[in-house]
């Protein structure tokens, strides 16, 4: 049984507000800014551009930008691959700019609400006045315990063969209803480092996010940040606070699964975790599989998985309350989600919710 190959989605992003930074622990700089973000996303890719703008006044002013693209393999068991490059810089009113050229290679292998990875890169930057080789080592663990997760990330980095560091940095990250927490720490361990641009050898960061509206956010973070020996930027301590407004409504997914949603309306996953009442596996013959799901009260089921390419699947009423689809699944670990009457993607009852690179979905397991 073949499906079709989903089409990319969009969304984007704006922040703007007022920012205050203290650069190398002198150097005040206060400024207006705005931020735009736009994200293009396949099943198995995704593209970012990103973007800053400070207007400080008398101050001067700074923009600086982003691209960046991620392509995922197929899964193998647990194990998939990815491949990512990004290229960015900035520039100033007084004429200086930077840039940067950077390719990664990473392997992924997530089970249940825990996953790793391991990869490195390299690439060329450019401070302004030199251009430098950049080696980087790139090591991951990742953990998700209900509406709480924690990124813990080790990045070995070699500038130049001159500069050798590591940054080791602890992420985490809450939501409930319509408030978003998050916070990190970060500490860096390394020999003869230049002093220019600041001393800061750990560092951290505040914030927090409250939707007032289905597209809009009040936010306000805090915390400090050391030097990018890559790209000559400084170290610094800032405060930000502003508003975020979004294309996409609070609390939509953001993948390739959110085909059939429209933009703006409300969320809606509590009826569907209260109507999905039990999800069964069957193999009928060889690598055919038969997927029933109970749904008394919905009007249409539909499953998507990596197995579709994350294309929607309807399954077909079977009577008493159950809903039935047949198709070939080949053994091994995979992703599904399931909706009831076009509404939100939801991980079915019993199986074990994982985050993957857009979201969280249940861990299907399918036996040899």
């Amino acid at each position: 049984m073949g499906f079709a190959q989903r089409g990319p989605t969009a969304t984007a992003s704006v922040d703007a507000g007022g920012v205050a930074v203290r650069y190398a622990d002198s150097l005040r700089f206060t400024a207006t800014t705005l931020s735009p973000t736009v994200r293009i996303a396949w099943p198995r890719a995704t593209v970012d551009a990103t973007g800053t703008y400070a207007y400080g006044g008398s101050d001067g002013w700074s923009a600086q930008g982003q691209l960046a693209g991620s392509a995922f393999t197929s899964a193998l068991g647990i194990v998939r691959g990815e491949l990512a490059g990004s290229a960015g810089g900035s520039t100033h009113q007084d004429g200086t700019r930077t840039e940067e050229l950077l390719a990664r290679a990473r392997a992924h292998a997530w089970r249940g609400a825990w996953g790793a990875w391991i990869g490195g890169g390299g690439g060329r930057t450019w401070d302004g006045a030199t251009w430098r080789g950049v080696i980087v080592g790139d090591v991951g663990l990742w953990h998700r315990v209900g509406e709480a997760s924690g990124l813990l990330t080790v990045t070995p980095t070699v500038v130049d063969d001159t500069i050798r560091y590591t940054d080791t940095e602890l992420a985490v990250r809450w939501s409930r209803s319509r408030v978003e927490l998050s916070g990190t720490l970060g500490a860096r361990a390394g020999h003869g480092l230049p002093i220019t641009g600041g001393r800061t050898h750990a560092w951290g960061s505040l914030s927090a996010r409250t939707w007032v509206a289905t597209h809009l956010a009040l936010a306000l973070s805090a915390g400090n940040y050391p030097v990018d020996f890559t790209q000559g930027y400084p170290g610094g301590r800032y405060i930000l606070a502003g508003v975020h407004v979004s294309a996409r409504a609070f609390g939509a997914r953001d993948d390739a699964r959110t085909t059939g949603r429209a933009h703006g309306s409300a969320p809606q996953p509590s009826r569907d975790v209260i109507s999905i009442t039990e999800f069964a596996l069957a193999t009928t013959s060889g690598a055919t599989r038969t997927i029933r799901v109970r749904a008394p009260h919905a009007t249409r089921v539909e499953i998507a998985g990596d197995f579709t390419d994350w294309a929607p699947v309807a399954l077909t009423s079977a009577g008493n309350g159950w809903w039935t689809v047949t198709l070939s699944i080949a053994p091994g670990t995979h992703q599904i989600d399931v909706r009831l009457d076009g509404t939100t993607w939801v991980v079915p009852p019993g199986l074990v919710p994982i985050a993957d690179e857009s979201g969280t979905v249940g861990l299907l397991i399918v036996p040899k």
